[in-house]
């Protein structure tokens, strides 16, 4: 409403009329383009009244010629929609599947489009996200903003020179996109999975739209998996083959990976400030090029085994004339799959050489900051020999140090040799930290899992203005999956962000003799949701029921001592 009364006080009509005239021209009968954008006189403003089809075009105008719609014209198309019928006609829908078509300015010509009404009489469940607030603690937008904001995340890909852009400027339905984007979170507010919701509406929209069989079972894949991506790149081991494989089986196509791949980033990116971040980018674009070689069948058409083989061969040519050495014979040749997958060979010939550097040390420590992702990458070695719990001793380090840690990876080499891997955020610091700091970082690293080191870390405290509480946390909850993964037990945790959880949460795993083999760190403004894979002290996934249920217990009570417990909800023990 603000924004209407501005309009209308600063562009007086008649001086919009004269420039309009003066230095526009007509494009069609009753509308001009002028330096105010597109405008209808009194005769394409009584067109409006009878023509679905003269309105959309107004909106594909002004995505044409990278204009605006006029004050005035938005005005006229609201008088307009009480002479209208309640549905669009089907030669105005075409046109809007068209406009969906062309990104030029279409993220501010669905904004115009909808603060005049028009929207939500294409668009099914766009009148019920009008404003509609999230009461979660990811989302810092209103339903439709939410999505409009994911629109124009896609439209300014046209520009970007990385991966998602090639990807995005490749796509052919681009409009399905558009439209699956604009959809893919209309079904919340409601009892139902939001998902579930808006595979209805994608059929409603479809029949509306007269979609041929193909592209409305693709809207309707896209809507009901736009989450899938998320979910494997951050709640599950992204680097596992079972992981790459069942994203490839639900994606079914490259044409659908692609989509699925650019949808996610622009999900991602409208959430709320610096969600979308470099880390995730990485994350999500390496998961994209993996199940895009296994749908494409892009990669040699070699046997898993093969291919580790191969591996293997090229970490011993890094390593040179080291290669020869037994130990590291025995090393590369003890290389778990998970690794193999996601170090290239100069990286692996690195690590081994910091683990054949350790010597009689309990752990040696290296870091390297990574300007893509602007993270600080560390890499631990230790071994199972030297301490227990080695993984939450790290963690409470790192958390003492006041590192923010986004993610790790645990590794079991031969001879018992452990590499610990973690990538972690310093907020102390804007851009790399400096020699100082990193050095201080790794002798709390080597110091937590030194014999004698017992004793608990501390955590900063950290100041928070009252006004950044914002919605009161949601009820812890701790989910087991026995299902997915073949080799691991996989607990994801959700909780309210508070400093030394990690440590925490990892702490008690130990304690509950469970062993953590990977971890996935996601934090969403207050809400972490973190993802551990566990085995019992065997190496062996846990199938004892009871044992499983008392650590879930044990970790409502240490994520919120107050009344966690209380908050439980049923664990998932597929």
């Amino acid at each position: 409403m603000t924004e209407r009364l501005s309009a209308r006080a600063v562009s007086h009509p008649y001086w919009a009329h004269v420039a309009t005239v003066l230095f526009g021209h007509w494009v069609e009968p009753g509308v001009r383009i002028g330096p105010v954008g597109v405008r209808v006189d009194r005769r394409g403003a009584r067109r409006l009244q009878t023509d679905w089809d003269a309105i959309v075009r107004l909106g594909e105008l002004a995505n044409l010629y990278h204009t605006q719609l006029a004050p005035d014209t938005v005005e006229a198309i609201r008088r307009a929609l009480p002479q209208l019928g309640e549905k669009p006609s089907a030669a105005a829908r075409r046109r809007f599947l068209s406009l969906l078509g062309h990104p030029g300015r279409l993220g501010p010509v669905l904004r115009e489009l909808h603060d005049a009404g028009i929207l939500e009489r294409f668009v099914p469940g766009m009148e019920r996200a009008r404003g509609l607030l999230q009461f979660n603690q990811y989302h810092k937008y209103t339903v439709d903003e939410h999505c409009l904001r994911a629109v124009e995340n896609a439209v300014a890909l046209l520009d970007d020179p990385g991966p998602l852009g090639r990807v995005y400027r490749g796509l052919s339905g681009k409009w399905l996109l558009h439209l699956a984007l604009l959809m893919h979170d209309l079904g919340k507010g409601r009892l139902e999975d939001h998902r579930v919701v808006g595979v209805e509406l994608a059929r409603q929209a479809a029949a509306d739209f007269a979609l041929g069989e193909e592209d409305a079972e693709t809207l309707s894949f896209l809507i009901r998996k736009h989450q899938m991506l998320t979910h494997e790149a951050f709640h599950r081991d992204s680097e596992d083959e079972e992981t790459i494989v069942r994203l490839a089986v639900q994606t079914g196509s490259p044409e659908r990976l692609e989509l699925l791949y650019v949808m996610t980033a622009c999900d991602l990116a409208a959430v709320g400030p610096n969600v979308w971040d470099g880390w995730k980018y990485d994350v999500v674009t390496r998961l994209f090029h993996r199940t895009m070689q296994y749908l494409a069948a892009e990669s040699p058409a070699t046997t898993n085994a093969e291919f580790y083989a191969q591996r293997r061969a090229e970490i011993a040519a890094a390593l040179g004339p080291d290669g020869a050495d037994p130990w590291f014979a025995r090393q590369v040749a003890a290389l778990p799959p998970a690794y193999l997958h996601a170090t290239d060979a100069g990286s692996a010939a690195a690590d081994l050489r910091l683990l054949r550097g350790r010597g009689e040390q309990p752990a040696v420590a290296a870091a390297r900051y990574r300007d893509e992702t602007g993270m600080l990458e560390l890499t631990v070695g230790t071994s199972e020999a030297v301490a227990a719990g080695i993984f939450h001793r790290l963690t409470g380090a790192l958390t003492g140090c006041g590192l923010e840690i986004r993610a790790a990876q645990i590794h079991t080499f031969g001879d018992r040799q452990i590499l610990d891997r973690f990538w972690v955020r310093d907020p102390d610091y804007q851009g790399p930290p400096p020699e100082h700091r990193i050095a201080e970082i790794c002798r709390g690293l080597i110091e937590a899992v030194s014999p004698g080191q017992a004793r608990p870390p501390r955590f900063r405290k950290l100041w928070q203005p009252a006004a950044a509480a914002g919605l009161p946390p949601a009820p812890p909850r701790v989910n087991i999956d026995n299902t997915t993964s073949n080799r691991y037990t996989i607990f994801d945790v959700f909780a309210a962000d508070r400093a030394g959880l990690l440590y925490d949460i990892a702490r008690t795993l130990f304690d509950c003799e469970l062993s953590v083999w990977r971890a996935r760190i996601a934090t969403y403004q207050v809400q972490v949701v973190d993802v551990f894979y566990v085995t019992d002290p065997d190496g062996e996934k846990c199938r004892d029921a009871a044992k499983l249920e008392a650590a879930r217990r044990r970790l409502l009570e240490v994520i919120d001592p107050s009344g966690g417990a209380r908050q439980e909800r049923p664990a998932d023990q597929r």
